[in-house]
């Protein structure tokens, strides 16, 4: 038997293979989202343990940002004149501006000394 040009079997096939990656799929998300609430439980109680100014503030610079910042491109805001500089940049050989240990040790040397 044929169903819409393919034979009975590979649509059935198919439709198996769907289920299995929607059901495996299904799993993952529930995993996922178990991990999640994990996760979140434990900020929860390091949070609460601590009374560091300074670490708490950290932590929620950090949480604002990137809470904020995931669609955006940090090039939108450069000027055509940034974008070329970072482009340039972005080209140039890694090594560039390397240089051996002992090139770093004799360049240094006056600095080490008293």
């Amino acid at each position: 038997m044929v169903v819409e040009g393919q034979p009975l079997g590979v649509k059935l096939n198919r439709i198996v293979a769907r289920n299995v990656i929607l059901q495996k799929r299904s799993k993952f998300d529930k995993t996922f989202n178990m991990a999640i609430d994990k996760l979140k439980k434990e900020l929860t109680k390091l949070i609460d343990e601590t009374n560091d100014e300074d670490l708490l503030s950290m932590v929620k610079e950090d949480i604002a940002y990137y809470k904020t910042s995931r669609d955006v491109d940090v090039t939108d805001n450069l000027s055509a004149k940034q974008l070329k500089e970072l482009e340039q940049l972005a080209a140039e050989p890694d090594e560039k501006d390397t240089m051996t240990l002992n090139e770093f040790n004799k360049a240094t040397d006056k600095w080490r000394t008293k």
